[in-house]
């Protein structure tokens, strides 16, 4: 059964601006998540009517205004971010990646399986039960210590599969200040996939 059933309407609000509403059978009530790039969605469950769902948006203006500020604030980094590497390509953006994972583990004596290199909409990166690293070729558009920051961080999952005290410890001696580093990455996102050239 499709989670997502006929309609998808956009509609204009003064002060917000536009907002895509998006029925699903999945959903059980109206939701708003304001995302970068992807802007202000009303996620209404199938039988619900978008009247009332527009209703519930006006209600909750306050909210999506201030959401709104962030989450642009959070855009405008990443653009930038994606400007100094205008003009590099996919296969050069995955060369340099992995290079950079190859000498970090090479310095850290850690022992990966496998590297693959993809866009991913929601992760940074991740690693496998089987030390097999994912990495965002997004990293790229990253300020270095903050890309740097990703790749430890899976790195060390190699080490320890969790986010318990024993992995924490692990980053504390890799890098420093490791949780002041993840603060400093949710002020980028995870750019659209088409920023680099093929």
């Amino acid at each position: 059964m499709a989670t997502t059933i006929k309609s998808e309407k956009d509609v204009e609000y003064e002060g917000i601006g536009r907002v895509r509403f998006i029925k699903s059978a999945r959903a059980r009530s109206v939701s708003i998540s304001v995302r970068p790039f992807t802007g202000i969605v009303v996620t209404v469950p199938a039988r619900y009517p978008i009247e009332q769902a527009g209703q519930f948006v006006l209600r909750k203006r306050s909210w999506i205004i201030a959401q709104a500020g962030h989450v642009g604030t959070i855009e405008q980094n990443t653009r930038d971010r994606m400007d100094s590497v205008k003009g590099l390509d996919v296969l050069t953006a995955k060369l340099m990646l992995k290079s950079r994972l190859s000498d970090l583990a090479c310095r850290f004596g850690i022992i990966y399986n496998r590297v693959f290199v993809r866009h991913q909409k929601t992760r940074w990166g991740s690693c496998s039960s089987k030390d097999n690293i994912n990495i965002n070729i997004s990293l790229i558009v990253l300020p270095v210590e903050l890309c740097d920051y990703v790749l430890i961080h899976e790195l060390t999952h190699v080490r320890h599969k969790h986010h318990g005290p024993l992995f924490w410890a692990e980053l504390d001696k890799l890098v420093e200040k490791p949780k002041l580093l993840r603060q400093k990455l949710g002020q980028y996102a995870i750019p659209p996939d088409n920023f680099l050239r093929p």
